[in-house]
């Protein structure tokens, strides 16, 4: 087969997409199979209940570590957002005036 045909290309591409999910459900397959057999371990967390809240009632607080360390994330990020310009500088068209070494070749005198 042509490897530079369009149908050869995708030809390739379904079966390896195919073999991929093939794969996957093979995984699923097993993953379902192992917890038919073993089933949930003792002491394994549960999924705990949520309360429901009254409309009139705040949630309670999900977090109760140190409020500093949000706070100082925060700023942190603000200081680093203002920091950074706008400047449309690097991205305005035009040629570049500067000679890149890498891409021209020394003049005899440099060599």
């Amino acid at each position: 087969m042509d490897i530079e045909s369009y149908g050869y290309v995708v030809l390739v591409a379904g079966l390896g997409m195919t073999i991929v999910f093939l794969f996957l459900w093979f995984l699923s397959g097993l993953m379902s199979l192992i917890k038919i057999l073993f089933g949930d371990r003792e002491g394994s967390p549960q999924p705990q209940e949520q309360e429901l809240v009254a409309p009139g009632e705040a949630p309670p607080v999900a977090y109760r570590g140190k409020n500093w360390v949000i706070a100082a994330a925060v700023a942190f990020l603000e200081a680093e957002q203002l920091d950074q310009s706008s400047d449309p500088g690097p991205w305005t068209s035009g040629r570049a005036h500067h000679e890149d070494p890498w891409l021209t070749a020394p003049s005899r005198g440099q060599m």
